[in-house]
């Protein structure tokens, strides 16, 4: 009995050991992580002020940039907590990857018409395009769509929004997550699952969704005498 508590407290101890090595590898991935995805995400937007606010350590930041021509970004960036080492298989299973949200309101552009796309079998993404769409299901049209390898399904109510995401979409091989057009807030919104390596490609392909789904403001009229 002694012998096999004996054998309980090494065993105990060596996971310990472990996972106090695996915490300090792993975290010092996570940090490096976050930190060449920040410094992309900042020499591509070159914002002219930001705000970051952590959602917890190790776990990402949301951030608030303004970029220049007085359009705003939002940054949502989330990590797998790879650091805990005993969590990993629920990590595993669920198929967890960083991922990257990046909302953006343009200043002289407006969205013409609303679009919702999921990647079929991500819980989180059909969870969130669910959340926009809301109670007014029926307002829109549903199509699956296979594009670059991925599986999607989309709420549209403008042939030619889906048709502008599809071709898009197409010609990217970026794990998307989801994508919206929402005309209420006037905000086009991506995610993608992120890794050092995309991340540039991510954002060109936001930018060109962007463009996509908005057209130029008509610039203001003015009334009265001139002088």
């Amino acid at each position: 009995m002694v012998f096999l508590d004996y054998l309980a407290l090494l065993g105990l101890s060596a996971l310990a050991v472990a996972s106090a090595v695996w915490f300090f590898k792993k975290r010092r991935e996570v940090l490096e992580l976050l930190r060449d995805v920040t410094a992309t995400l900042e020499e591509y937007y070159k914002p002219s002020d930001k705000t970051y606010t952590w959602i917890g350590y190790l776990i990402g930041y949301k951030a608030r940039y303004v970029l220049p021509g007085k359009h705003k970004a939002f940054i949502l960036f989330t990590t797998v907590p790879r650091h805990a080492l005993f969590y990993m298989p629920v990590v595993l299973l669920a198929k967890r990857r960083d991922r990257l949200e990046v909302a953006v309101v343009p200043h002289d552009r407006y969205v013409v018409g609303e679009l919702h796309v999921h990647k079929k079998g991500s819980w989180i993404a059909e969870a969130v395009v669910k959340k926009n769409v809301g109670e007014r299901l029926r307002e829109f049209s549903v199509r699956e769509l296979d594009l670059g390898g991925y599986k999607y399904v989309a709420y549209y109510k403008d042939e030619r929004l889906l048709s502008g995401f599809t071709e898009l979409a197409s010609k990217t091989g970026i794990p998307l997550l989801y994508a919206s057009a929402i005309p209420q807030e006037n905000m086009v919104v991506a995610s993608c699952e992120v890794t050092r390596d995309n991340v540039v490609e991510f954002l060109d392909f936001h930018k060109e969704l962007l463009e996509a789904f908005t057209k130029p403001k008509a610039p203001p009229r003015y009334y009265g005498k001139t002088w």
